[in-house]
C-alpha cells in the first residue's frame, strides 16, 4: 500500500477570511443571482490567502513520499478555480487526488468518510488526516487513522517538540 495524507483546503491551507467579508458584503449590494453563479464558480477564491507553512507541509510530505489527497466540501463547479488557486498559490497537487462535493447540499462528513473508503480499496494507506472540522475529524478517527490534526500548527508543534515520529521534514 501507498502512505497517503489527506487535506482538508479551506481554513486548513487556505485562509478564507476575507473571501467571506467580500461575499457577505456583495450579496447585500449585488443582485444575488450574479453574486451565487460568481461564488459557485469560485470567483472570489482571489481574496483567499495561504496560511502559514501550508505550501511547506504540502512540499514536505509529498517530498517524503506520500500521496497528496484534498477532499474539501467545495463543490464540484470549483475544481477548475481550485487548480488554478493551487498553481498560484504553490501547492503540489494531482488533479485525480483533488475531491469536490457534487452539490451544497451534499453532508461533507459523509462525502469525505465516502472518497476516504475509497482511496482505502485504491490501495493507499491514509497515516495523516488534516482538517479544521472537528466532525471530520471524529471521522478519520473512527477510520483508524493515527495521526489527525486540526490545523498545521498542530503538526508542527508535534513534529518540533518531538510528539510524533515521522520521515516528513519540514
Amino acid at each position: 500500500m501507498r502512505k497517503a495524507v489527506i487535506f482538508d483546503i479551506d481554513d486548513l491551507l487556505i485562509d478564507t477570511t476575507v473571501r467571506k467579508i467580500v461575499y457577505d458584503n456583495d450579496k447585500l449590494k449585488l443582485k444575488m443571482h450574479i453574486v451565487k453563479k460568481d461564488y459557485e464558480n469560485g470567483g472570489y477564491f482571489i481574496y483567499d490567502g495561504l496560511l502559514p507553512f501550508a505550501v511547506e507541509v504540502t512540499t514536505a510530505f509529498k517530498n517524503a513520499g506520500y500521496v497528496l489527497v484534498y477532499i474539501t466540501g467545495r463543490r464540484a463547479s470549483m475544481l477548475d478555480a481550485t487548480y488554478e488557486q493551487f498553481d498560484l498559490l504553490g501547492i503540489p497537487y494531482d488533479k485525480r487526488l483533488v475531491f469536490h462535493k457534487d452539490t451544497k447540499e451534499q453532508n461533507t462528513t459523509n462525502y469525505k468518510r465516502f472518497i476516504y473508503d475509497r482511496l482505502k480499496r485504491n490501495g493507499l494507506d491514509v497515516q495523516y488526516f488534516f482538517d479544521d472540522t472537528v466532525e471530520n475529524c471524529e471521522m478519520a478517527e473512527s477510520k483508524g487513522i493515527h495521526h489527525i490534526y486540526l490545523s498545521l500548527n498542530n503538526f508542527l508543534s508535534d513534529l518540533y517538540t518531538g510528539s510524533i515520529e515521522t520521515d516528513v521534514v519540514v
